[in-house]
């Protein structure tokens, strides 16, 4: 019969922490990748969603085999419920970050000379409280994908974009910076050579893990003001009047779905580091409807109505989070805002519907409206027509 000790011969050595036992058996477990599968109506064969990687498990079976078994088997549970997370160093060496999620004592399986343990590790992938670099990564990227999608939507209306709108946008989030802490306090955290929105975007990323402060979010608000000047520059001019759509979906949600109260609870300030980032788009929007060029009334009293939808909501989260200052820099570039887009509404024509019996060509409509055929491209912008031979019978035209 063999002894305990030619037993403990068959296990092999790793430990967690430092603190040191053998192994029988156990390895990586629920590793692959998250899947959802959508079926539709009709459909023959559903869609599987990948929704990223799963986080695995380390799940061991471990044993103490000295004299003094029970009394080091106590100072291991200690170890796997110290906070903080550890090296767990496998048999064949491999050295893993994890936190001991479970230990599981097993007295069914204690003999004389050593005590057993089932153990589970979960990979430590960053800590979410108060802040995970992961997280910000997703907050980075979200902000500085988001902002050219807004300021496009935001001088949409405007015949050619002025490079005048683009510093404004710049100054507005400086401004909410400005509100969180003083200027002399307060940094850029990108480099004045960002070469592209990736480039810009790594180094924001890179920054944002020291986010802890108030302080803090002013920063990385002066470095969304820099970033916006070098995105701003490329953006195209769109068409139409969609002056805000848009902006109500807001960026990416800050916390996973899964955080628990106390997790969400620790990411004001990343919270706040978001609204600061769309209180500053939110004003560039303003900023720019104050220099908007129209023609008519009915754009005008749609950018007024698009004006109020997009500012508002975000006056009062600026002065919950931010602060009243905060506030009050939105609010001043919303009012400065709607006292010019009434104005105009008071200088501007309204629009009238046309109505022909032949489709004429668009130089002869202008003629017959306005006694000058050189408004014609007035005619083809305003109703999106590629062909000036043949206007619709039904077109839009402002009144004169």
């Amino acid at each position: 019969m063999e002894s305990v000790t030619d037993w403990t011969k068959r296990l092999r050595r790793a430990s967690y922490k430092g603190f040191a036992f053998q192994v029988e058996s156990g390895g990586p477990s629920g590793f692959g990748r998250h899947a959802v599968n959508h079926d539709y109506v009709g459909g023959e064969q559903g869609q599987a969603e990948d929704l990223g990687r799963k986080t695995g498990t380390h799940r061991i079976t471990a044993y103490i085999a000295n004299g003094s078994a029970y009394a080091d088997g106590r100072a291991l549970l200690g170890v796997c419920a110290s906070k903080g997370s550890g090296d767990l160093v496998m048999p064949d060496g491999e050295v893993i970050a994890c936190i001991c999620t479970e230990v599981e004592r097993k007295y069914n399986r204690d003999k004389q000379g050593y005590v057993a343990f089932e153990l589970e590790f979960l990979p430590w992938g960053g800590s979410l409280g108060p802040f995970s670099v992961e997280l910000f990564d997703r907050v980075c990227a979200s902000v500085l994908s988001g902002l050219p999608a807004l300021l496009s939507v935001a001088i949409g209306g405007m015949v050619s974009p002025p490079v005048a709108q683009i510093a404004a946008a710049a100054g507005l989030a400086e401004s909410v910076a400005s509100a969180v802490v003083s200027a002399s306090s307060a940094a850029p955290l990108a480099s004045d050579d960002a070469a592209s929105v990736h480039t810009s975007g790594a180094q924001l990323t890179d920054s944002a893990a020291s986010i802890a402060t108030l302080a803090d979010v002013a920063d990385f608000a002066q470095a969304v003001a820099a970033q916006i000047q070098t995105v701003g520059a490329a953006l195209p001019a769109t068409d139409g009047n969609a002056f805000a759509v848009g902006l109500a979906a807001n960026l990416a949600a800050l916390a996973p779905s899964s955080a628990s109260p106390g997790i969400a609870a620790q990411n004001v300030l990343a919270s706040a580091l978001l609204v600061a980032a769309r209180g500053a788009a939110a004003g560039e929007i303003a900023r720019a409807a104050s220099s908007l060029e129209l023609t008519d009334r009915q754009s005008a009293k749609e950018a007024l109505d698009a004006l109020v939808a997009a500012t508002d909501p975000m006056i009062d989260v600026l002065g919950q989070v931010l602060g009243a200052d905060a506030s009050q820099a939105l609010a001043d570039a919303q009012i400065a805002a709607v006292r010019a887009l009434n104005a105009a509404m008071l200088d501007t024509a309204p629009l009238i519907e046309v109505s022909t019996t032949l489709r004429y060509p668009a130089a002869a409509a202008a003629y017959a409206l306005y006694g000058d055929p050189s408004r014609a491209g007035e005619l083809l912008a305003r109703n999106g027509v590629g062909t000036p031979l043949f206007m619709p019978n039904i077109f839009v035209a402002l009144a004169e």
